[in-house]
């Protein structure tokens, strides 16, 4: 295929398999093709439908759209090879690259492109639209079995089916409702919701209300979402606005979706229905708009260039992308409450701004490393020799001096005659084994007190310190030792805890101490359930008031004083070696 051209389609001939039934296999069940075909179209629906459901449709790789034009040349539209997922679900594979030359097209189709310019007139400028099917088509003729006196044509038939695709060139654009609805439902959000350190402007119910009168209840229903004006943008506590966004999220699964997901008009099943899934009106896929401008003959002007536009194609970003986009991508979108294009570029820097009132003085640092120590300095001129000293005290009594050689050793004797061996005395009898003794009286029990922490029989003593959960708004009881949280920073998110005979340990000590300190996870007061936001907690120092730990919320930043009152932290202090003494 190397031109785009337009088609009509025609209807079967007979009923299409139904795509939500599969064969049940039987031992000696005859087989026909339909069984076959009915199994083939069970799985392609299914994966039409995890296509279609899960994924989407639009372009996912390449088919870019361009112009060939100028002098001396027939201008001519090119689309590149490439892969697309259409709003039926089929998987769509364009190769290779596909041109159509233009006027070529204009002269064909002539009487239609009169019947959509201006009073009947050439002389205008005329859209089309660039668009995407899927296709089969049937190849690999074999011989097949036959009646007798057959023609030659009747003794061939296709033995597969290939998929392939059309390109279309179009006066009307594709109805991508779908579409539309996605990108008018995430800036209806954009422009409605502001999240920030506010109290909300209501609960989630009211929330799900506004978005739900925000959509059209026309029928059928038009993918459109009225905009909220700047002053009426609903806040959202950012301590909840995960519970607010899933809400909207799953008003948009279940309710807003399926106005335009033409799938479900039907119905199938195994309570008495038995209504295949209509396929959705538009199986095509839009690529781009083309403005022509059109001379008074019905050609392409060549003064003028052909404008692509693609603001309406839909579009497949690949997982891959999505994970590097979510992780590294822009952190500033486009707001407004304007339903009109993108944000536009940054603008120019602005002047700097006065100087902010001198903030509250942050607790002191930890000591740093000590600097390396400075070059040595050149060698300074000789002095003057001085006078002579007084004659000092006589000396300590010298070291002894070493031994001296050991002399050498005399001649050896000789060895004396071996005396003669005595005889070996007899072996006397063994006695008799005495009787056993009386079992002595059983001693009194040992004291059960005792540290009772195993630690190898080397090591030092280990101690349980202090525990217990604590906070500045909650109680809990028992507290073990008099742990308690003493003091919150303003904005550094340092909490500063302390107990009973609290020492703080140095580098090199006798003893040494362990923190451990756990966040308990807060709970939504209706339902109980524990609330997506996570705590962070690091340990910082020992001061001479207390040991210091930082909370942080999951993106680093520091939680304010009146969060970190509210916050409950489960801790252990444990200490090893000799017990301090104060």
């Amino acid at each position: 295929m190397t031109t785009l051209h337009e088609t009509t389609s025609s209807a079967a001939a007979t009923a299409a398999p139904d795509p939500t039934k599969h064969v049940k296999f039987t031992l000696g069940m005859i087989l026909g093709a339909d069984d076959l075909d009915q199994q083939f179209a069970f799985h392609d629906g299914r994966q039409r439908w995890l296509g279609r459901d899960a994924i989407g449709y639009g372009t996912l790789n390449g088919l870019r759209v361009s112009i060939r034009q100028g002098a001396g040349l027939e201008p001519q539209v090119e689309v590149s090879c490439g892969s697309a997922i259409t709003p039926r679900g089929d998987l769509v594979r364009v190769t290779p690259a596909q041109c159509a030359p233009l006027n070529t097209w204009l002269k064909h189709n002539r009487d239609k492109v009169l019947a959509h310019t201006a009073a009947g007139s050439p002389a205008t400028m005329l859209p089309l639209y660039v668009v995407l099917c899927y296709d089969t088509c049937e190849t690999d003729q074999r011989p097949i079995p036959g009646q007798p006196c057959r023609t030659e044509a009747d003794t061939m038939a296709p033995t597969r089916i290939a998929d392939a695709f059309r390109l279309e060139l179009r006066f009307q654009p594709p109805m991508h409702e779908e579409e539309r609805a996605v990108r008018q439902f995430v800036r209806w959000v954009d422009d409605t919701v502001e999240i920030g350190d506010r109290p909300s402007t209501g609960t989630i119910d009211d929330f799900v209300a506004l978005l739900r009168s925000a959509t059209s209840v026309a029928s059928p229903p038009t993918p459109d979402f009225d905009s909220m004006s700047p002053h009426d943008l609903f806040v959202i506590d950012r301590f909840h606005a995960c519970a607010y966004l899933r809400a909207a999220l799953r008003v948009w699964i279940t309710e807003l979706r399926p106005r335009w997901h033409e799938e479900f008009g039907g119905c199938h099943g195994c309570a008495g229905q038995h209504t295949p899934t209509p396929d959705v009106p538009e199986d095509c896929l839009l690529l781009a708009k083309l403005e022509i401008t059109l001379t008074h003959a019905g050609m392409v002007d060549d003064a003028v260039r052909v404008a692509i536009i693609e603001d309406e194609r839909p579009m497949l970003a690949h997982l891959r992308l999505l994970q590097e986009w979510a992780i590294c991508g822009a952190g500033e979108t486009g707001g407004g409450a304007g339903s009109g294009g993108g944000p536009g570029p940054r603008g120019p820097r602005g002047d700097k701004g006065p100087d902010g009132d001198k903030g509250v003085r942050g607790d002191k640092g930890e000591t740093g490393d000590a600097g390396s120590a400075g070059g040595k300095g050149s060698i300074g001129d000789k002095g003057p020799t001085g006078d002579k000293g007084p004659t000092g005290d006589a000396g300590a009594k010298g070291d002894k001096g070493p031994a001296g050689d050991k002399g050498l050793s005399g001649d050896k004797g000789p060895i004396g005659d071996k005396g003669l061996t005595g005889d070996k005395g007899l072996t006397g009898d063994k006695g008799l084994t005495g009787d056993k003794g009386l079992t002595g009286d059983k001693g009194p029990a040992g004291d059960a007190a005792g540290q009772f922490v195993s630690r190898p029989p080397a090591e030092p003593p280990y101690f349980i310190m202090a525990a217990g959960t604590v906070s500045q708004a909650v109680s809990r009881t028992p507290v073990f030792h008099g742990l308690k949280i003493s003091s919150v920073g303003a904005t550094d998110g340092l909490v500063t805890m302390t107990y009973a005979d609290y020492r703080p340990p140095k580098t090199a000590d006798e003893f040494q101490t362990i923190v451990k300190v756990l966040p308990l996870a807060e709970r939504d007061p209706r339902t109980g359930i524990p609330t997506a936001e996570v705590f962070v907690v690091n340990f910082v120092r020992f001061d001479p008031a207390g040991f210091v730990v930082r909370v942080t919320d999951s993106t680093g930043r520091p939680m304010v004083a009146e969060r970190l009152r509210s916050i409950e932290l489960m801790v252990e202090v444990s200490q090893y070696g000799r017990f301090p003494v104060t």
